[in-house]
């Protein structure tokens, strides 16, 4: 992997709503509660409900993940570490 890609993927979180659909602009929205976060966010819709959560900063990053559980509208946000080749139509939460 070269070293600008693996620069990009150690600031990735993936995640997904568990239970029914949530628009992204309400995942977006979650954000507010991240008011640790000190640098930007960028969401990108990977289908299935999947959804790629990159950081400006890893430490944002980091604070997010052990900061777990979040919840959008009441459901589980699942979030996991970026891995290579994910597949957001056969990769199951468990």
């Amino acid at each position: 992997m070269s070293n600008s890609l693996e620069t990009f993927v150690s600031c990735c979180l993936l995640g997904k709503i568990w239970g029914e659909p949530v628009p992204l602009p309400a995942i977006i929205h979650r954000k507010n509660n991240w008011k640790f976060v000190k640098r930007q966010l960028e969401y990108v819709d990977l289908g299935n409900d999947w959804i790629l959560i990159r950081f400006a900063n890893c430490q944002d990053k980091v604070m997010v993940y052990n900061e777990r559980p979040w919840f959008v509208n009441g459901l589980n946000f699942v979030l996991l570490p970026w891995v290579p080749l994910f597949d957001p139509y056969s990769t199951p939460i468990t």
